[in-house]
């Protein structure tokens, strides 16, 4: 209530009005105002308006109490309105754009964020043990499946299968409660190294011997990360090392790396899915150059911008 007029000063339409908008790009959430703010805009202007939606906030809960039914609700109809002077509809991946045209009744394209390569050949693995990296959030469940890798780690280091000690480096700016750090690093072979600056996390990235993506089992963990694609995927597939994924398989970034990883789908195989890539050098060996083949492939930059530009910018 207290926005309803104040987002809309003078400074901003004379800004506006300055050089008359031709495109809008907008980037859609769960703010209902910002729907508003971007219908205004597109259509004061007849502006070639484009909306785009990286998560998930508008498909049926199992689990969700009245006033989050009427806010979800009231999202789809913010969404709904926008679509339909929307000319470009953007999703973040084929499983939401499959989902939404379905759903909302309308085609759209898929665009993920492209990274530039992480790859340094200047820095080497110590080759003193199997070092494991996870570089992520520890939300939505995921700080749980890391656990269960740990936990398959600690077998593997019992079993004499091999002479070199596997360990698990846990980079996240998350912030870990004490309960949630005595639940996480449960062993001696996974360990919390805080947050790093880029610089420094690109370092360690490069320094590790298999990269390790994690998404929940939880369903209520798997309806928010669905239709999501994780801006953790291309970083990763840059670094052209395996990739050890854990996940759900109807998960959209789990969909994305499969063939490209090392994907375990379901709980009770990690240990067999872990002893097969750590026994085997010419699996990782293949798992990274698919990686890399596939970063390549999503990463075709001038293609790519090219094709987004006459989308959102060409006029109607």
């Amino acid at each position: 209530m207290v926005w309803y007029k104040a987002w809309k000063p003078k400074q901003l339409l004379q800004w506006l009005d300055e050089f008359s908008p031709t495109a809008g790009f907008f980037v859609a959430g769960d703010c209902i105002f910002a729907y508003n703010i971007y219908d205004f805009i597109v259509n004061r202007y007849n502006a070639k308006a484009s909306l785009y939606l990286t998560d998930d906030y508008i498909l049926p809960r199992k689990k969700e109490t009245a006033l989050e039914k009427l806010r979800r609700e009231a999202i789809i109809r913010a969404v709904k309105e926008s679509l339909e002077w929307t000319s470009e509809f953007f999703t973040v991946s084929e499983v939401m754009r499959e989902e939404y045209r379905s759903f909302l009744n309308k085609e759209s394209s898929v665009i993920v964020n492209m990274t530039e390569p992480l790859r340094d050949d200047s820095v080497r693995t110590d080759g003193s043990a199997i070092n494991i990296i996870y570089a992520g959030s520890l939300y939505y469940g995921r700080d749980m499946v890391i656990r269960s890798v740990a936990e398959a780690v600690e077998k593997y280091n019992s079993s004499g299968l091999s002479d070199k000690k596997v360990h698990i480096n846990v980079y996240s700016n998350s912030q870990i409660s004490e309960s949630q750090s005595s639940g996480l690093f449960i062993n001696q072979y996974i360990h919390n190294k805080g947050s790093l600056g880029k610089k420094e996390l690109v370092k360690e990235l490069n320094r590790s011997d298999i990269l390790l993506f994690a998404e929940s089992f939880d369903d209520i963990y798997i309806e928010k990360t669905k239709l999501s694609l994780s801006t953790k995927i291309p970083e990763y597939l840059s670094l052209h090392k395996p990739i050890l994924a854990v996940g759900p398989a109807c998960v959209g970034s789990m969909q994305y790396l499969k063939g490209v990883s090392m994907c375990v789908n379901d709980k009770a195989d990690i240990y067999l899915s872990l002893c097969k890539l750590l026994d085997s050098q010419r699996l990782q060996a293949e798992l990274s150059d698919k990686a890399a083949a596939k970063y390549s492939e999503m990463n075709n930059k001038e293609a790519l911008q090219a094709m987004f530009a006459e989308k959102v910018l060409t006029s109607v």
